[in-house]
């Protein structure tokens, strides 16, 4: 089955980039061109430039599948577009569409707007109910179809589709994507420490700002600090301990935190995080960190 995907894609696209899977970071290898790997060895491969890929990103698999069936998919077969949709048994569905075209990124976003209506595509954005790489990012990497799913260990299966493959890409406008004004948070470790209900995005700046004063610290006495007065919910040390000592550690001890804190850190203030997501992680260190694909 793989071996048939990799033909019907390379049919669309002769030449794109893949990479297999780095077992050691749990993440993509080194991207390489698609005549450089055998069928079998692809765990990760490129948005092709005909092709969009629209990822939903709800908090669970059940919302993501509901969202598909109830919202989605009537839309699409009323407007008779052929589309896959595949199931990572992780959280995320990803919903394919080929076109007769190459299509930048702008266009990505148009079609989607057209298709389901701007203030819904904005409303999903903002409510992060989908991921906005695939019509923001050049050569976004997405999980290999027919392949285990990195995140999962499960087969990544198709969970609905079309007969039809090919759309004929027609738009009316373009519309131009807002993209969100970069903010300076300055909110304490402190502060975060203290609420239960911190989001994953504090949490990995909780324990960035706590580097960046006790610079001197080995991960278990950042472990120790945050275990001590931490409030989160679903706190979990043993694998909070893994994330920062296999990624915080080796790759931004050395770098200033892009979320600058406030002067005059009262330590005695302290209190909560939750675990640390590569979603989130990616989001804030865009610049140093590739985006995790789907």
């Amino acid at each position: 089955m793989i071996t048939n995907r990799i033909e019907f894609l390379k049919s669309i696209q002769p030449n794109f980039i893949v990479a297999t899977l780095n077992e050691k970071e749990n993440k993509p290898s080194k991207w390489v061109d698609i005549t450089m790997l055998e069928p079998e060895q692809i765990r990760f491969r490129q948005q092709l430039d005909k092709e969009f890929i629209l990822e939903l990103d709800c908090k669970t698999e059940t919302e993501n599948l509901g969202l598909f069936d109830t919202k989605l998919k009537p839309i699409l077969e009323q407007k008779e577009i052929a589309y896959e949709a595949w199931q990572t048994h992780s959280k995320s569905l990803h919903i394919n569409f080929f076109f007769n075209k190459s299509i930048n990124n702008n266009e990505r976003y148009s079609w989607l707007c057209e298709t389901f209506g701007k203030e819904n595509v904005d409303l999903a954005i903002e409510k992060k109910q989908i991921d906005q790489a695939y019509f923001t990012k050049d050569k976004q990497l997405i999980a290999m179809e027919f392949q285990p799913h990195y995140k999962s260990g499960k087969e990544k299966s198709l969970y609905s589709f079309t007969p039809r493959k090919i759309n004929e890409f027609k738009i009316n406008k373009l519309y131009e994507l807002q993209k969100p004004t970069k903010r300076k948070v300055s909110i304490t470790y402190g502060d975060i420490l203290a609420n239960p209900t911190a989001t994953e995005q504090e949490r990995v700046s909780c324990v960035m700002q706590i580097l960046n004063k006790h610079q001197t610290w080995k991960a278990n006495e950042i472990l120790d600090y945050v275990s001590l007065h931490n409030k989160w919910k679903n706190y979990n040390p043993e694998i909070t301990r893994k994330k920062i000592e296999d990624y915080i550690l080796p790759k931004y001890s050395k770098k200033d935190n892009p979320l600058q804190p406030k002067q005059n850190v009262c330590e005695d203030d302290v209190p909560t995080l939750d675990l640390i997501s590569f979603q989130e992680y990616d989001d804030i260190f865009e610049n140093t960190h590739k985006h995790l694909p789907g």
